[in-house]
């Protein structure tokens, strides 16, 4: 599993909400 990847996409997600 790419949790390097699923980190990337939280911190998006979170910046963006």
């Amino acid at each position: 599993m790419n949790f390097h990847g699923v980190e990337k996409v939280a911190g998006v997600v979170a910046g963006v909400r």
